[in-house]
């Protein structure tokens, strides 16, 4: 470990600067991103208008399905159109199918990053 801190803690401190760049070379540090934390770097690349947020939202999704045992066929249609609706206009709208989603198949981690970054003041 530096004296920097973890690459964990180097992670989530990139993420506080708001900057993709920075965010994404720190997540490369990990030996595994966290599904939540991956959430949360897919987030910022859509907030920060990143060209890298729909190949991200994609790996978010695919992985969303593979590791939570209980989505369904009916989840991962509502995951894929909830992030679809967050990339265009209506964030609110994917926030709000994406947040009932995530607690219906109970990831509170994934759920919290959504709420925190629902709750951070940007431009839609």
């Amino acid at each position: 470990m530096t004296s920097q801190g973890s690459p964990s803690t180097r992670f989530q401190r990139a993420l506080a600067t708001r900057n993709p760049t920075l965010a994404t070379a720190a997540a490369h540090e990990l030996e595994r991103v966290r599904l939540e934390d991956a959430l949360r770097l897919v987030l910022l690349y859509r907030e920060a208008g990143d060209r890298r947020f729909e190949r991200g939202a994609l790996r978010w999704h695919t992985r969303l399905c593979a590791e939570t045992p209980a989505m369904d066929l009916a989840g991962v249609s509502v995951s894929a159109q909830a992030l679809l609706t967050i990339a265009g206009a209506e964030v609110d709208r994917g926030v709000q199918a994406l947040a009932e989603l995530l607690e219906g198949v109970g990831l509170s981690r994934s759920l919290a990053a959504l709420d925190e970054w629902g709750e951070r003041p940007r431009e839609r």
